[in-house]
């Protein structure tokens, strides 16, 4: 396997490119009321699989996807025939300058709390360190979201502050926990 092909690769989990037939994965994930709310940071809009297919396959046709964020599907690799999609993953506000970039990890509720979620994190790191050369990561959630901030803590992410109440979040403010991570904290078993 070539080098770059293992660092989006793990041991259950893979990457791959954000295709427009991957429309109603990212309509059902964005359409979920409770992920919307832990994630985004503009008011839920209901939306149609349709309008989704059109902007995946405008992103794909026009390159009108942002030239600063790289969006992945997370995949299993236990079955090479029959991969199961699980999630997404991405980089956004990809700063190459300063070498930084913000995180994004989203699973499908039925693949969660099975550690499928420490291994993307961690591909996703090894990935925006060693193919992209960032030097720094970041990652910002709701403090009422403990499954991301000990995901963040488990995969070396330090707390770097608190934005006190900065994000509505259904009908209250609510703070927001940030994390950071340097390309030195890479945790050693993940470094190879």
């Amino acid at each position: 396997m070539a080098p770059e092909a293992s660092m989006l690769r793990g041991s259950r989990t893979q990457f791959r490119a954000r295709l427009p037939a991957d429309a109603d994965l990212v309509y059902r994930l964005w359409s979920d009321i409770e992920t919307w709310l832990l994630l985004a940071t503009v008011p839920f809009i209901p939306l149609t699989v349709e309008g989704v297919r059109r902007r995946l396959d405008s992103e794909q046709a026009d390159g009108s996807a942002p030239a600063d964020s790289l969006w992945l599907i997370a995949e299993t690799v236990t079955d090479p025939a029959e991969p199961a999609v699980i999630g997404t993953a991405g980089l956004w506000a990809i700063d190459q300058f300063n070498r930084r970039a913000h995180v994004s990890l989203v699973l499908l509720p039925e693949w969660r709390g099975q550690g499928y979620g420490t291994e993307m994190l961690l591909l996703l790191c090894r990935y925006a360190f060693s193919l992209r050369d960032l030097r720094r990561l970041e990652l910002e959630t709701l403090e009422r979201n403990t499954a991301m901030r000990s995901l963040a803590e488990r995969c070396g992410f330090s707390v770097e502050g608190r934005l006190r109440q900065r994000d509505y979040d259904a009908g209250r403010w609510s703070d927001v926990i940030v994390y950071g991570h340097l390309a030195e904290d890479l945790l050693p078993d993940t470094a190879s």
